[in-house]
């Protein structure tokens, strides 16, 4: 049995009488050889896939924007920690995107024209909250560019505008 590179991982041995073996067993333990083989790369590849996985959602969850994604059906899929801050509520994934109240997302509109789906001023309502975003929306495509779903990122108003007056160098005093 060999793994990545030919290394010599182990030896199946078979013992016993000659004149009791059949024509086929050099052919099966062969072939239960590369069963193992392919088993072991499939275990190897799959350990790795979860470890690229596992770092690229800890990214997702560690971002300063929300985010959420939507699968083709407008089921919200998965968001990450700040989109549940921002919208008041631990409990959106797998729930229809219609939830959102406000948010008015077009899947076609945005399939075919997200450029329009930048920068969009929402009003949601989300778990009884009122709450004043700034949101920007992506299609999600495959490889073979089949669409997925969508990508939502969303940010606190309050947080874009102390962001402009940063910027500007102005801060408001009210009096």
């Amino acid at each position: 049995v060999f793994g990545e590179g030919g290394n010599l991982l182990g030896v199946l041995v078979v013992s016993g009488s000659s004149e009791r073996t059949h024509p086929h067993t050099l052919i099966m333990i062969a072939s239960a050889a590369r069963a193992i083989e392919k088993q072991l790369a499939l275990l190897h590849r799959n350990e790795s896939m979860a470890l690229h996985i596992g770092f690229l959602a800890s990214v997702i969850e560690s971002a300063g924007t929300g985010f959420l994604t939507m699968d083709k059906e407008m089921r919200i899929w998965k968001t990450n920690l700040k989109a549940r801050q921002i919208l008041k509520n631990d409990q959106l994934d797998g729930r229809p995107a219609a939830i959102l109240g406000g948010l008015n997302l077009e899947i076609d509109d945005v399939r075919n024209n997200s450029a329009a789906w930048v920068n969009r001023e929402r009003w949601l309502k989300s778990n009884g909250h009122s709450i004043h975003l700034i949101c920007s929306a992506k299609p999600v495509l495959s490889h073979e560019a089949e669409f997925l779903g969508i990508l939502l990122s969303i940010q606190e108003f309050g947080d874009v505008r102390k962001l402009a007056d940063n910027i500007a160098g102005t801060k408001a005093y009210f009096t």
